[in-house]
């Protein structure tokens, strides 16, 4: 029984993974990073507005607030709360789950304080959903960068040939670039792609390497002279003598390292996952424990045993974005600082 795609991927959801779709070679690439953004700013929006508001001291109703703020979690973080339902319900700990434990925490204690449980001093609307929109823009960030990733690799792609002509005997013969073999000699007429890497043994052309070397100008080749597949004669018809056929010429090579690092971890990616395992027990811990000592050992009220306990979690959600930020799954610099 075959699968669609989407049915492979709600299974892979459903065991508690986060799905990331690296290809965007169509439209439905540009439609997913197009929704990531309206979400994100959406959250900006909504975040800014709540933050404004507050630290100008302007008489904005909590329970617009809160329609506010509840709208972001349905729209723009329903995707990082499902996310972390799904690890839970598998006992997987990941970063949705840090997230949503941060951004939720902070969420909950400002409906509390809405409806008169918590003092009015506990709204964390802007909290909650500056917190979101932070998340949302590193996720949009990574997933422009693994678009303009794909589309390279797609240009790439495009230099290679599907078919070539070789010499059989002495009658020029079509065939797929897949039966090519090393010896074979190749001929490639003007305008057309140098499908093998191998060493012209008759005629001259100039030769565009710019994808190879950057340089824009062609390249006269002549007898004895190496060229690569993927490089494009421009006035000449070329008998090239085959080395390196199929996966083994430069561009396929290059091709397959760029797959490898988008789709690969680096160290200090794994090495993040593995410390985010033991952060949020620690965190969960260190929370319970607050709670404990304030209410059962110093005898305070259970209100602010409970601020204790919110807090704690609140203030891990950024800790986390500096933990996922560090362990990049691209392995760069984005630039970005968090601190509070």
């Amino acid at each position: 029984m075959c699968l669609r795609f989407d049915e492979v991927v709600k299974v892979i959801e459903d065991l508690g993974y986060r799905v990331e779709r690296t290809e965007y070679f169509g439209s439905n690439g540009d439609e997913h990073i197009a929704g990531m953004k309206r979400k994100l700013y959406f959250a900006a929006l909504a975040g800014s507005f709540l933050l404004l508001s507050n630290y100008l001291g302007l008489a904005v109703p909590h329970t617009f607030q809160l329609i506010v703020a509840l709208a972001v979690m349905l729209y723009s973080g329903r995707d990082v709360f499902l996310a972390a339902l799904r690890s839970l319900r598998h006992r997987t700990l990941n970063m949705d789950v840090m997230y949503s434990m941060g951004v939720g925490s902070a969420f909950l204690a400002s409906v509390l304080a809405t409806v008169g449980i918590l003092p009015e001093d506990y709204n964390f609307y802007e909290t909650a959903v500056m917190l979101l929109a932070f998340l949302l823009l590193g996720r949009t960030l990574e997933a422009s960068a693994k678009k303009r990733t794909s589309e390279a690799i797609r240009k790439l792609i495009g230099f290679q040939m599907s078919t070539a002509t070789v010499l059989r005997g002495n009658k020029e013969v079509e065939i797929p670039v897949d039966e090519l073999k090393v010896g074979d000699v190749v001929i490639v007429k003007p305008g057309e792609k140098v499908p093998v890497d191998g060493v012209v043994v008759e005629s001259e052309s100039y030769v565009g390497e710019s994808t190879f070397t950057g340089e824009p100008l062609p390249v006269l080749k002549r007898a004895g002279d190496e060229v690569l597949g993927g490089s494009i004669s421009k006035n000449g018809v070329l008998k090239i003598k085959a080395t390196r056929v199929g996966s083994e010429t430069l561009l396929a090579q290059i091709i397959r390292m760029v797959e490898e690092a988008m789709s690969s971890k680096p160290p200090i990616q794994k090495l993040a996952d593995k410390v985010v395992s033991y952060f949020i027990p620690a965190v969960l811990t260190i929370a319970v424990a607050s709670f404990i000592f304030w209410y059962f050992i110093s005898g305070m009220s259970a209100i602010f045993a409970f601020t204790t306990l919110i807090a704690v979690l609140v203030v891990a959600c950024p800790c986390a974005f500096g933990l996922a930020c560090s362990g990049c799954r691209n392995g760069q610099r984005c630039g970005t600082r968090f601190a509070y």
